[in-house]
Parts: C-alpha cells; structure tokens; sequence
C-alpha cells in the first residue's frame, strides 16, 4: 500500500520547486530590501513585497500551471501557497520595522543612547527573522535547498557584522541575493524547457 504521506510531501516538494519561482522571489527580496536599506527608500520596502506577491501568483497562474496542470496542485495548493505567503509578509513587515528605525536613526529623529541600542542590536535581529523566514519556508516547502538558503543568509549576517570593512553586510547580502536568484532562474529556464506548455486537451488524455 502507498505511503499517502509520503506521496503528499513529494507533491509539494515537486510543484513548488519545479519553476525556481520561490528561488527568485527570495533572491530578489533579498537584493532589493538591502538596496532600500543603503539608499534610505525604505518607504517602498512595502509596495515592493506587495508586487512582488501579486507578480508570484501572475507568474504562476500563467506561466507553470498552464505546463503542469492546475488540477494537480488544487488541494494542496491553497494551504501551502497561503502559508508561506503569510510568512514572507511576516517577514516583509518586520522588515519594514527595520527599515524606518533605520530611517529614524539616519534622520536624527532618535536620541543617541536609543541610537546605538538601534545599531547594536538591529542586524542581529534582522538576521534571526530573515534566517528564520527562510528556513520555515523550507520546513513548509520541504525543500532542503531552502534550509542551506538560511544557513547561507545567516552566515553572511555573521561576517558582515564581523568583517571590519564598511558596508560589508551589504555587499555580502547583496551577492547572496544574486547567488539564490541566479539558482531560481536557472531552474525556471530549465522548467521552461523541460515542460512545454499543455494544449487544450491534452489534459484530459
């Protein structure tokens, strides 16, 4: 008899790595609120994660179901699509916390004993909810290459904080959003290529 379990975990791992497209969405979340960060635009961090999300599910809806089916993903598509996008707009807000204390702090707004609190602890904390998005994405995703992801991120977090050379947190987070999104679309080019897209029909064979 067949490990109906075992069967189900299989299917997620399958269509939720098939396209690389939660590899590119984290590479470029990655990329993108270091960006922010360093060029004081943290008042887009949130439109960014909102068209990002809206630019996920468009991707998906038009891009990999039409190649691999959408019957096949209906059940459990709606749990594990609404759970992980509920953890990366959890790690989007916290995020976006981090960001306007950034912004205080490089405003002047907050007084200086706040300030180097803000400095000390601020990184750390980033890094431990970053590290620990990404890592229960892949406990959702079953996926192991999201558990090296976190401990990826979460070693750049330790070197740039160490190094003693400006500015090396953001260098260092910035390639490791270039390592991850070049990992997704590598995979999405190879998904293109390996399945084509379903003809009307071809479905019901």
């Amino acid at each position: 008899m067949p490990d109906l379990n075992k069967l189900k975990n299989d299917d997620i791992r399958f269509h939720n790595s098939i396209d690389g497209l939660w590899d590119i969405a984290l590479g470029l979340s990655v990329i993108a609120t270091t960006i922010l960060f360093l060029v004081d635009g943290v008042v887009f961090t949130g439109a960014f994660f909102i068209l990002l999300i809206v630019t996920f599910n468009l991707v998906k809806s038009k891009v990999t179901y039409p190649r691999i089916g959408f019957v096949l993903h209906k059940g459990m598509k709606n749990n594990t699509d609404k759970l992980l996008i509920i953890i990366m707009m959890f790690g989007a807000v916290v995020l976006i916390i981090g960001a306007f204390l950034y912004s205080g702090i490089t405003s002047g707004k907050i007084d200086e004993q706040t300030k180097q609190a803000i400095w000390l602890y601020m990184p750390v904390a980033l890094g431990i909810v970053v590290t620990g998005v990404v890592l229960a994405a892949g406990l959702v995703l079953k996926l192991n290459r999201y558990m090296v992801y976190a401990a990826f991120l979460l070693v750049c977090f330790a070197a740039g904080l160490l190094i003693p050379i400006d500015r090396a947190l953001v260098v260092l987070l910035i390639a490791a959003g270039a390592t991850i999104l070049t990992v997704g679309l590598v995979t999405f080019v190879r998904f293109l290529r390996t399945y084509p897209k379903l003809e009307d029909g071809d479905d019901d064979a």
